[in-house]
């Protein structure tokens, strides 16, 4: 998964340096970039944030339901900076967590199929300080 990040953002560079409006990359089902919606299983939307120097990804499902919210202080690095969520195909929330330049840092939640708490953690500066499992 790592390295279909690092294909994405060498793609979005490179449509952002030829001047191009597009902002969309669309992924396959294996998480690999494809060049249309054809061929894809998702897609994600990059803007850079109004109020800060961060580039936010928001994903869909292909039914424009979300998929995931994500903040980038350095997105061609993949250095997380903010709240990162991600969403099941139903709607429902499957985790959150929160990054301090590229480090774990305060909440991590993950959640059940129904939608309840499964664990919470706590980082600071990337280090575990405290962790919770629920039932």
């Amino acid at each position: 998964m790592r390295f279909s990040k690092l294909l994405a953002s060498l793609l979005f560079i490179g449509v952002m340096q030829i001047g191009s409006a597009q902002d969309t990359i669309f992924y396959a089902p294996e998480g690999f970039p494809v060049f249309t919606w054809f061929d894809a299983e998702t897609y994600a939307v990059y803007e850079k944030s109004d109020t800060s120097d961060v580039l936010v990804e928001t994903s869909y499902f292909l039914d424009r339901n979300l998929k995931g919210v994500c903040t980038y202080s350095d997105f061609e690095k993949n250095i997380k900076h903010g709240k990162c969520s991600e969403y099941r195909e139903g709607g429902k929330i499957w985790y959150s967590a929160e990054y301090k330049e590229g480090m774990r840092h305060g909440n991590i939640i993950s959640f059940h199929d129904n939608g309840q708490m499964k664990r919470q953690d706590y980082y600071r500066n990337d280090t575990l300080i405290s962790g919770w499992n629920y039932d």
